[in-house]
């Protein structure tokens, strides 16, 4: 038998933004429960979009969020296989998209990110 891990880690934004889609029905997608946040470059005023996944919990109130707790990993996800591959190796899915919907590479986005010019 596979051991379980049940995760109880806290969830928080990367950036400010507001939310534009909140999924509290664990069974409604692949993602489970879910968030996605609207952002902005601060300079270019470019939006981009950051999703958060297959949650336990979602602790939003409100659509302004700025750097606070909206959530608490979880196991969710539609699929029962997802399920039971998560009671193994449970984590936080994250995506990155900008306008058109483009996954950004992850360390395009970091160094744009934490980049004093962006």
């Amino acid at each position: 038998e596979e051991p379980t891990f049940v995760p109880h880690d806290d969830i928080f934004c990367v950036f400010d933004g507001r939310v534009v889609e909140v999924v509290d029905d664990e069974n409604a997608s692949d993602f489970g429960r879910h968030i996605v946040i609207e952002h902005t470059w601060p300079r270019s005023g470019e939006k981009f979009f950051t999703l958060y996944a297959h949650l336990a919990e979602i602790s939003v109130s409100g659509s302004v969020v700025s750097g606070q707790r909206i959530g608490k990993m979880g196991q969710t996800a539609r699929s029962a296989d997802a399920r039971n591959w998560m009671a193994i190796a449970p984590h936080l899915h994250i995506e990155v998209r900008d306008v058109e919907g483009r996954a950004y590479e992850p360390v395009e986005f970091l160094s744009r990110f934490l980049s004093p010019s962006f």
